[in-house]
């Protein structure tokens, strides 16, 4: 599509980038709402907010460093690499690094770690979706082949010299298609919102519901082969592994809790 916003000189700026920015604030303004909501200083927000993309990018290369270390080829020279950044199993990786951080933010201000998640966590949503699109703009993270009508066909060389993507073949749009699953989520937790029976609440239906859609979707991904011949993606082991351990913890947490 377009993985080249503009270039102004020797300047380039990817859209990639320039999305994964703006999700990024979009992401941030709708958590500090909320948290003046909550009577919460939305400067924590702001302040979390300048690790975000900084963890996102380190957590990603951190997971795909990890699989490629313990994966039957062995450790490779490409661990950080655009591509690798951009490959299945980067998003969570960010993900849960941001997590570890936001327990960070939560201790050091004196914020109960589960009152804080739930105050990112549609923000998060948010950027999320966002950022899809950015995928799909640049090229990553794209889908299978296939002859439906929706289908996306790329043309441009530097989608596939950064992300390896298929150019003249159609292909499933899979970077929307989680666009589509993030931003159903982000309506549920909306709804749930003001109807919660306990702070982490909606961190851990994000958790739940997330792991489940990308599930799904890593079927239709064309850049992401089963790990260690166990026939799952690494973002399908790494979904089963969340999705169990966060709908045990919400059902376990709900029948402990009555309703407000």
């Amino acid at each position: 599509m377009y993985p080249i916003l503009f270039k102004l000189g020797s300047v380039t700026l990817y859209t990639h980038g320039a999305v994964a920015v703006a999700a990024t604030l979009a992401g941030l303004v709708v958590s500090a709402r909320i948290a003046r909501r909550e009577r919460v200083d939305d400067a924590i927000v702001w302040n979390y907010g300048l690790l975000v993309l900084p963890c996102a990018i380190v957590g990603g290369g951190l997971m795909m460093g990890i699989f490629d270390l313990l994966g039957p080829g062995g450790p490779s020279s490409t661990i950080w690499s655009r591509l690798d950044l951009n490959s299945a199993g980067a998003a969570y990786g960010g993900i849960l690094l941001n997590t570890v951080v936001a327990v960070a933010f939560a201790r050091v201000h004196r914020v109960p770690f589960g009152k804080l998640a739930d105050i990112l966590v549609p923000g998060l949503a948010l950027g999320h979706g966002l950022w899809r699109v950015g995928c799909f703009l640049a090229g990553c993270c794209y889908g299978s082949q296939t002859t439906l009508p929706w289908a996306v066909t790329y043309s441009d060389p530097v989608a596939h010299q950064f992300n390896g993507t298929p150019l003249g073949l159609p292909v499933h749009p899979t970077q929307l298609y989680e666009a589509l699953v993030v931003m159903v989520i982000l309506l549920v937790l909306i709804a749930r919102r003001e109807r919660k029976r306990f702070d982490g609440e909606l961190v851990l239906i994000y958790f739940t519901l997330y792991p489940l859609g990308r599930f799904v979707i890593e079927m239709f991904r064309g850049d992401a082969a089963p790990w260690s011949g166990s026939g799952l993606t690494t973002s399908q082991a790494l979904s089963t592994v969340l999705f169990t351990i966060a709908t045990a913890a919400l059902l376990g947490l709900r029948s402990r809790r009555r309703p407000a």
